[in-house]
């Protein structure tokens, strides 16, 4: 820089120190690139701020004019300095692009010391733009979208969370953003085309995704804080929805004709702050799964089948930020997911599976965008019972092109056989329940071993849950008391402490699921009895066994069996060595009955779940005589027992 230069320079800065509007905009729009003179710029504009309070609001807002407005000409010439001032702060956040975090940390020193003064003109700036700007037709919306920006340059620029110890500044902008976000005050022309969308919405949705999900500001804690003590979570999902509609209201012409040019980042903005949402926030989900939120962008996304971006389709891209949810919540399995996949979910993974990638293989074949196996995710979960019958309907619904697209394609080819080998019996145990509306459930007590029948409790006003630890359930009054005084009185208090454990871990499942995992073990012990099956240990010449263990957490499942009732090769199979399935005194007596009854045929399963937690199944099934053939068997569960188990690995 010449001396000149700098003379001029330093001649403007005084003159914006005077207070001159328009040396203040000269240096705003020419940033200096002198560190000296862009510190002293931004502590002069700061400085103006600070010793310039907002004035009072006076009268109706009817009138455009500063005089109707009831300002006294000295406020007037307040608010037209703020109208250079807060913009020169703006920039100067935009300047910090690129520089180093020296620098970045003298600037951001300057705007510390007076937060609290620039976030009182913010918000007299969102209620007041009227003031600022008498040339746009929706001044609030300009006031939020104005706010919005510096926000979003003030938690959002550097490294570092320069704001993290001051949390009444961290509050104060948590709080405008969250105002911006819910109050939905809108402009039609922001949202006429993708080009008004990205200027007037899209910093109104990076600063709230910024609150949401980002790492290093310190506003993330503050606005769960803030959202957690709200009466009702409706509001803000109405706002999420609200916002993911503008998009796609603005980009609709664009996304359905040319995908692959169609800026998706804001959409990507949105999904990742809800996402954010339902995994911190309890109940969130279920309040934007009201609002459909699910079903437009599932929407969206199947437009982007097929269209690269990387090593991804686009698609798979927005997906990721839905499925599977992060959190093992309950309502999300069992109502978010079943929407997902009756909206196209199971295309989109199956498009991603025949998407060619350098280096893909049968152990990677899927794209990295996915936390984990989105077809091994579904078939954990399809236990239940809405999770497996939308699945079972998204595979009878996956159209014939891409069924070759998967035939054609070697690795998809053999990762999908895998999947719907599993799936089969998945469709079995669904289809043979479907027919059944009532609840159907299992009595606990093994004096079901001498009935002909199973044991079912098929009247639901009959069944009886033990009031304490509500864990077992029986069919009869006597039932209960028989198993009382035999089993659960020695066991009730620990059956209590697990369950609330497990419901604590958000990972309980309903007595409900046994019918799943026991329906699911009848059909295997079934098919592995076939003739033209052969058992790991089992003599060739064998027509029964008495005990059966399978490992679902391999494909196809491991199989293991004995022919007479022996409690060491239990055990040795799927109990100590196996996760110690059978260490409690109800797995014992149900050892115990085993060996003296030879009508019964006991199984044991081990099922992969959730994150490091499996699914242990016991159960007891009536062998019976087959009508159908001569020398086999037919096995009906009597009843069976779940434990949720937490492994290493």
């Amino acid at each position: 820089m010449s001396a000149v230069q700098r003379r001029k320079i330093e001649s403007y800065l005084a003159s914006a120190e005077a207070g001159s509007k328009q040396h203040i905009n000269k240096l705003s729009n020419d940033w200096p690139t002198d560190h000296s003179h862009s510190l002293r710029l931004v502590s002069i504009a700061l400085r103006h701020i600070s010793s310039t309070p907002p004035p009072p609001r006076r009268s109706d807002t009817s009138e455009r004019s500063h005089l109707h407005l009831g300002l006294t000409p000295e406020e007037i010439r307040a608010v037209d300095l703020m109208q250079s001032c807060v913009p020169c702060a703006e920039n100067a956040l935009r300047s910090l692009v690129g520089e180093d975090e020296a620098h970045m940390r003298l600037v951001f020193d300057i705007f510390r010391e007076h937060i609290h003064a620039l976030l009182d003109w913010l918000v007299y700036f969102v209620r007041n733009w009227d003031l600022v700007r008498q040339d746009v037709a929706n001044p609030t919306f300009h006031g939020t979208v104005a706010a919005s920006v510096m926000i979003l340059g003030l938690l959002n620029t550097g490294p570092e969370a320069y704001f993290a110890d001051d949390p009444r500044a961290l509050g104060r902008m948590v709080d405008i953003v969250l105002s911006v976000w819910i109050a939905g005050v809108n402009d039609e022309e922001a949202n006429s085309s993708p080009r008004e969308w990205g200027t007037s919405v899209r910093p109104i949705v990076d600063a709230f995704r910024i609150c949401v999900t980002g790492r290093s500001s310190g506003a993330k804690d503050v606005l769960f804080e803030r959202v957690g003590g709200f009466g009702t979570l409706q509001p803000l999902a109405d706002a999420c929805a609200r916002r993911l509609a503008e998009w796609e209201n603005a980009h609709r012409g664009m996304y359905t004709q040319n995908p692959q040019s169609t800026d998706i980042s804001g959409l990507e903005a949105i999904l990742q702050a809800v996402q954010g949402l339902t995994t911190r926030i309890e109940g969130f989900s279920r309040a934007v799964f009201n609002r459909r939120f699910y079903v437009i962008a599932m929407g969206i996304a199947g437009h982007f089948k097929g269209v690269r971006r990387g090593q991804n389709t686009i698609a798979v891209d927005l997906v990721k930020d839905l499925f599977p949810p992060k959190e093992p919540r309950g309502f999300d399995w069992c109502y978010i997911v079943p929407e997902l996949l009756a909206s196209g979910l199971l295309e989109i993974i199956l498009d991603d599976l025949v998407t060619r990638r350098a280096g893909q293989s049968v152990e990677q074949p899927f794209s990295g965008a996915w936390r984990e196996d989105p077809l091994d995710w579904l078939q954990r979960m399809s236990h239940y019972p809405r999770i497996g019958a939308a699945l079972v309907d998204a595979v009878g619904a996956v159209p014939n092109a891409t069924r070759r697209a998967v035939s054609s394609h070697p690795i998809a080819k053999k990762v999908y056989t895998e999947f719907v080998h599993v799936w089969i019996s998945t469709q079995v145990v669904h289809e043979s329940l479907s027919g059944d509306t009532s609840p159907i459930l299992y009595c606990d007590s093994l004096k079901h071993q001498d009935k002909e029948s199973s044991g079912l409790v098929r009247a639901p006003e009959e069944s009886r849950e033990c009031s304490w630890c509500r864990v077992t359930i029986y069919c009869s009054i006597e039932c209960q008391k028989e198993d009382w005084h035999r089993i659960h009185r020695k066991e009730c208090q620990q059956k209590r402490v697990y369950r609330i454990d497990r419901q604590l871990q958000d990972v309980w499942i309903s007595q409900r699921s046994r019918r799943f995992y026991l329906a699911r073990l009848e059909n295997t012990i079934q098919a592995a009895m076939a003739p033209d099956h052969t058992f790991r240990n089992l003599p060739s010449t064998a027509t029964a066994c008495s005990f059966t263990f399978v490992d679902y957490r391999i494909t196809p499942p491991g199989v293991s069996a004995c022919v007479q009732p022996s409690i060491y090769f239990a055990t040795m199979t799927a109990g100590v060595e196996r996760l110690a399935l059978f260490n409690d005194e109800r797995e014992k007596e149900v050892l115990n009955d085993w060996q003296e009854n030879e009508n019964v045929h006991l199984a044991a399963a081990v099922c992969p779940f959730v994150g490091r937690y499996v699914v242990l199944v016991l159960g007891r099934f009536l062998r019976v005589p087959d009508p159908s053939r001569s020398d086999s068997f037919k096995y009906e569960a009597i009843n069976g027992f779940l434990r949720i188990a937490e492994v290493d690995s």
